[in-house]
């Protein structure tokens, strides 16, 4: 288990990107793979790691899945992967905070697998 700092730098003109410090637990190679597959889905345009920048090419939603989340307060589910979902994710730089039918904290979302979703 990695534990990473993500810096987006968001700039109107070009793809956001983030840059990648391995906080705790080291950079292993499955953690540098989550975080450029999370920012593929998500439309980034570049991440950059320690001793390497990875150029992404813009594939957002090309092979989307989907996030759900249940709410402990309300027992509501939540789940979407439709493109404008995931845009909205990258834009606020978060998922949804918030339960829409409760207002309740939501917990963590979780992201269906590729496999899965194929």
């Amino acid at each position: 288990m990695s534990i990473a700092d993500l810096t987006v730098l968001r700039n109107s003109e070009a793809p956001y990107e983030v840059i990648v410090k391995f906080l705790a637990g080291g950079e292993s190679p499955d953690a540098r793979e989550a975080i450029v597959k999370w920012a593929t889905t998500l439309g980034y345009g570049r991440v950059w790691l320690p001793g390497d920048v990875v150029e992404l090419e813009d594939r957002v939603m090309e092979s989307a899945v989907s996030a759900s989340v249940d709410c402990h307060a309300c027992n509501a589910r939540w789940e979407d992967g439709d493109p404008d979902f995931w845009l909205c994710v990258r834009n606020l730089g978060n998922f949804p905070l918030y339960c829409p039918l409760c207002g309740a904290d939501l917990p963590q979302w979780q992201i269906a697998s590729q496999e899965a979703a194929a």
